[in-house]
Order: C-alpha cells, then sequence, then structure tokens
C-alpha cells in the first residue's frame, strides 16, 4: 500500500474565525486513481539557501534571473552591490559599479542589457557592469513633471519604459541610456497615480490607483506606444511588488486588498471562498507586501509574503495554504531567550546586565550559537555548562519554546533529531490536545522516527511502556521496522 503523509499536525485554525483550517506546508492535489479519496495532500516545494549571510551581508534587495544575462546566472542586488550566483559552480561574483539606495530594486531584461530601478535612479548593465543612465533628459523628465523619483520599469520593444507620476517614458531602441524630453506619455482614460507596468503578450498594462488601462505597440517610432480605448479597467493595484507575470497571465493585489489574475483583459478573483485572505491583506501596510512565482510539478504557486503570513494560491485548484520557514522554532526559541533570560551576572566580568542588554552583551555567544536554545535549564550548573561561567538571576529561567509533553519526550532521544522534526512533532501533539484526543490516549508509539532508540518511546509517557525489538528485524530511518518473515 502507498504511504501517505501524517498531515495532521499541519493545520493551523484562522485568526479571524472562519470555521475552516488551512494547512500549512502541504497543498491539496487531485487524486484520479482513488474514487473515494479524490485528493491527496502533496508536500510543497521548498527553496535552496544558496547563502547564509557570509556573502550577502548587507541586505538582499531582489532576485532575479534570465538566461541571456550574465550567463543566467542568479541576480542577487545586496546593498549597493548586485551580485551574482553560479548556480553550476556554486559559487558568487559581482557586477563592477554600484546602485543606490536600501529599497526593493526592480530589475527588466532585453535583448542587449538590463535594466535597473533602485532608491528612484534608473541603471543599466551589460552584464559584466551596472551604472546609472547618464543621458540628462531622464533628470529633466521627472523635473518636468514635479517629480523626484522613478517608480516602476518594465522594456517593450527593445525599448525601456519608466514610470513616474502619472507619466510613463521611454528610451529609443537598443540604447536604454538614450531618451528626449518629449518621450513620455500621459495616462489618457484616468490619469491616475501608475503604481506599476508590466508587458505581456505584447501588451502593456499600466496598473493604477485606481484603473488598469492597456497599451499597445504602434509602427511609427517617433510615437511608439497608443493606449487601448474603451478597454480600461476601473481596479486599482495595491502595490508595485504584488504584480507577477504567472500563467500566461498577470496576477495582483488589487485596491480592494483582493488578490486578482487577469487573462487577456478579464480578471478574475483569487479568493472568492477565501476572504481572510483580504482581512490580513487590509491589516498589512501596502508597502509591505512582497508577492512571487512558484512553479513546480504542473502547478503554479501565487506566493504572498507579509511579516505575518506567507500565503500561497495554487491556480491549478484554485486552494489556499499557509507556508512558514524550517528555522522558525529556531527562531522563536531565540526570541524567547532573550525575553526570559532577564538581568544576569557574567562571572567573568562580574557585570550585570539587563534583559536589553543582553543580546548585545552576549553577541554570537548565545544558546542559540550552540543548538541548545530549546533546552530547559533549572539550574545555574545545567547553563554554566552551555554559556560558560554565568549566574542567574534569583527568578530567571531559561524556557522550552516547546509543549511540556513533547519536551518530555526530547528528553528521552538519545540522539537530537534536530529543531525541524521537533517542530513537526511538538505541532503534532499540540494539535492532539486542541482536537482533545491527547488525554484519551494511554499509550502511543510511532516507530516511523529518526533512529531505533526513538522509534521505541512511548509519546504519552516516555519512561515507561518503551517498546523492545525481538529477533533483530531491520530499521530504516522514518520508515520504522520491517520483518524477515521470521524477525
Amino acid at each position: 500500500m502507498a504511504e501517505a503523509a501524517l498531515a495532521s499536525s499541519h493545520f493551523e485554525p484562522d485568526g479571524y474565525g472562519d470555521a475552516r483550517k488551512f494547512l500549512i506546508n502541504y497543498y491539496p492535489e487531485v487524486n484520479g486513481g482513488d474514487p473515494q479519496r479524490q485528493t491527496r495532500l502533496v508536500n510543497t516545494p521548498g527553496s535552496r539557501l544558496i547563502d547564509g549571510g557570509t556573502v550577502l551581508t548587507t541586505g538582499v534587495r531582489g532576485l532575479f534571473q534570465a538566461d541571456g544575462f550574465a550567463g543566467g546566472n542568479i541576480v542577487v542586488p545586496d546593498g549597493t552591490t548586485i551580485r551574482l550566483y553560479d548556480v553550476g559552480a556554486a559559487s558568487w561574483s559581482a557586477l563592477t559599479g554600484a546602485i543606490a539606495g536600501t529599497d526593493r530594486v526592480k530589475a527588466v531584461f532585453g535583448e542587449v542589457q538590463a535594466g535597473f530601478l533602485a532608491n528612484g535612479s534608473l541603471y543599466q548593465s551589460d552584464g559584466a557592469s551596472v551604472a546609472a543612465l547618464s543621458d540628462g533628459d531622464w533628470a529633466t523628465l521627472l523635473s518636468d513633471a514635479g517629480e523626484t523619483a522613478y517608480t516602476s520599469i518594465a522594456t517593450m520593444g527593445q525599448r525601456l519604459l519608466a514610470s513616474y507620476g502619472s507619466r510613463f517614458a521611454f528610451s529609443t531602441t537598443l540604447q536604454f541610456n538614450t531618451t528626449t524630453t518629449l518621450s513620455y506619455y500621459t495616462a489618457e482614460y484616468a490619469p491616475d497615480g501608475i503604481v506599476g507596468l508590466e508587458v505581456l503578450n505584447n501588451t502593456l498594462l499600466i496598473f493604477g490607483t485606481a484603473t488598469i488601462q492597456p497599451w499597445v505597440q504602434t509602427v511609427d517610432n517617433d510615437d511608439p506606444f497608443a493606449p487601448i480605448v474603451g478597454q480600461e479597467i476601473d481596479r486599482g493595484c495595491m502595490a508595485r511588488d504584488t504584480i507577477v507575470k504567472m500563467d500566461n497571465g498577470i496576477a495582483f493585489i488589487g485596491d480592494d486588498r483582493v488578490p486578482y489574475i487577469m487573462r487577456g483583459l478579464s480578471l478574475q478573483r483569487l479568493n472568492q471562498n477565501d476572504p481572510w485572505v483580504t482581512r490580513v491583506l487590509k491589516a498589512t501596510d501596502a508597502g509591505d507586501v512582497i508577492c512571487s512565482v512558484i512553479e513546480d510539478d504542473g502547478h503554479s504557486f501565487y506566493v504572498i509574503h507579509t511579516p505575518t503570513k506567507c500565503m500561497v494560491h495554487d491556480l491549478a485548484t484554485g486552494t489556499w495554504h499557509l507556508r512558514q520557514s524550517v528555522d522558525y522554532v529556531a527562531r522563536t526559541a531565540s526570541a524567547l531567550l532573550l525575553a526570559t533570560l532577564g538581568a544576569i551576572t557574567l562571572t567573568a566580568t562580574g557585570t550585570v546586565i539587563t534583559q536589553g542588554e543582553l543580546s548585545a552583551t552576549l553577541g554570537a555567544v548565545t544558546l542559540e550559537a550552540t543548538g541548545e536554545d530549546t533546552t530547559t535549564y533549572a539550574t545555574e550548573g545545567e547553563l554554566n555548562a552551555t554559556l560558560g561561567a554565568v549566574t542567574l538571576a534569583a527568578t530567571a529561567e531559561l524556557v522550552s519554546p516547546y509543549d511540556a509533553d513533547a519536551q518530555a519526550l526530547f528528553d528521552e532521544f538519545s540522539t537530537d533529531p534536530g529543531d525541524t522534526r521537533k517542530g513537526v512533532i511538538n505541532d503534532f501533539i499540540e494539535q492532539l490536545k486542541a482536537d482533545g484526543i491527547w488525554t484519551k490516549i494511554d499509550a502511543l508509539w510511532v516507530p516511523r522516527a529518526h533512529d531505533s532508540q526513538a522509534a521505541g518511546l512511548n509519546w504519552k509517557s516516555p519512561t515507561t511502556f518503551t517498546l523492545t525489538a525481538v529477533s533483530s528485524p531491520t530499521f530504516t530511518t522514518d520508515r520504522g521496522y520491517a520483518g524477515d518473515g521470521s524477525s
């Protein structure tokens, strides 16, 4: 019989009152081979960590890639440097030159060059270096309109397009650096402020604060663009960084905080059955929302990142799920450490520090650095063994971020399974308690463990009723024991 992933612990109730629950890090997929089980749960695709802060030390401002630019390497604006990552060689390099600011960078790619928008200024690159556009007419276009910064960029017909206020300007063909003071258009249907530019199927879509206007190319080199009259859409856009091309359409979040996908010139709402998504977005500042797209195994996912949620829509099934980072538990433990430790005395110096000074004083020498940040230390002696000579204040205690029963189980493991597995086990136990099942269980064994010792532990009471293997059956990590007919 085919194995099915245990997903009970991956449900999270919505915090706004909906009765339904939402899958975390799983999504449902049609299971056509079984009429009684019409859907199955599939692990969401993960991401690869290509740098843990060794190279990218200033602040990542975007992530881009185009096969025809810089050898197809991943383009990562990091502070004022644009770095390149070669996936095959697993090595870093950088463009010569610098960009300004700390805001999110937007990039577009033409046939022979790339354009970047950073800190409201325009830049171009040939794949080896990057430099600000030097044609003074770009600055004149801004000043003539009473604007001080460009807000979005796109490329169409091998021209660079850049928006500012309710206007957008354009470069000459194949020369992003060159423009004129007359090379601009003003939104004609409704001169609202332009939020973002995007091109799909040879149509330029101008997303404004209140409307979406489609434009196309003409055959006139001096007047290269024209609006499609009568095809305007009375719907604005929440923020530039919500606009994403995907699945032969454009997904974005509207000014009404509703996620849409635009195919042709028709809008389709993506959360008609999930109003909780809009409620989350209404509670979030427009500048704090970043959207992206992931395509995996025939599914296109629209990913909405906010400071508190990562909400994902699967276009193939029309369903939503939530995602969280695998290091969530570690980060939570570190936060709890700083919140609960309070005042301590460093024996080496005799200096008493407050909770607020703890992070700055200890620096990297914290429990998180040793991997022990999830352990409860009740005595000064136990703490000293990990941190060195440190004296706790009378009321101070390091608190485990896990459920007490989960921590009791972890304490009996002879081998630490790691934070990710601990987090899954902890969530599972907490869900059993929330559903009223935990108190009805006398014993619980889960042989599909990280090692044979853990496979024999009784989760309900880890120090009692431990299983003992008889006749040496074969143990396989995450599968459990298997017999051979005699053992």
